[in-house]
C-alpha cells in the first residue's frame, strides 16, 4: 500500500528523459524547478496515466491489488491538493474500475490548481510508479 507522509524526500538529481520517466531536474542546491515546469511535468504524467487507465481492460483493472493501489494514488493526490489549498482532508470515494481514469483526472486538476511544486513533483513520481505497475 502507498502511504503519504507530510515530508517529501527529494532525489538530488532526477532527469531521465526517455519514454516513461519523470523529467524534473533539481539543481545542486536542492531547489525545485519553477512551478510552471512542475505543472507541465505533472500534467504530462497525469495525461499519460489517465490514458493508460482508459485503455486497460476492465478485468485487468478490477484486480483487488490494482484497485487498492489506484485508490491510494487518487487519495494521495486529493490529500496533497486539499492540504495545499488549506482545506481539510476528505476520503475519496471508492469507484468502479471503469471510472478510475475520470476520478483521477478530476482530482488531478485540483492538484494542478492548488498544488505546490513539492506536491506536483511527489505526484509526478507517484503516477509514474503507478503506471509501471499496471
Amino acid at each position: 500500500m502507498l502511504t503519504h507522509t507530510s515530508s517529501v524526500a527529494i532525489i538530488p538529481r532526477l532527469c531521465i528523459c526517455d519514454t516513461d520517466s519523470v523529467a524534473i531536474e533539481i539543481d545542486s542546491a536542492g531547489e525545485l524547478p519553477s512551478r510552471e515546469q512542475c505543472v507541465e511535468e505533472f500534467s504530462n504524467q497525469l495525461e499519460r496515466t489517465v490514458e493508460r487507465l482508459r485503455t486497460m481492460s476492465i478485468g485487468a483493472l478490477e484486480r483487488e491489488d490494482k484497485m487498492a493501489f489506484a485508490h491510494d494514488v487518487i487519495q494521495l493526490c486529493a490529500d496533497l491538493a486539499r492540504k495545499d489549498a488549506q482545506q481539510s482532508v476528505i476520503d475519496v470515494a471508492h469507484v468502479r474500475a471503469a471510472t478510475l481514469a475520470d476520478q483521477l483526472l478530476v482530482i488531478g486538476r485540483d492538484l494542478l490548481t492548488y498544488g505546490s511544486s513539492n506536491s506536483l513533483v511527489t505526484m509526478s513520481k507517484t503516477l509514474l510508479e503507478f503506471r509501471r505497475t499496471l
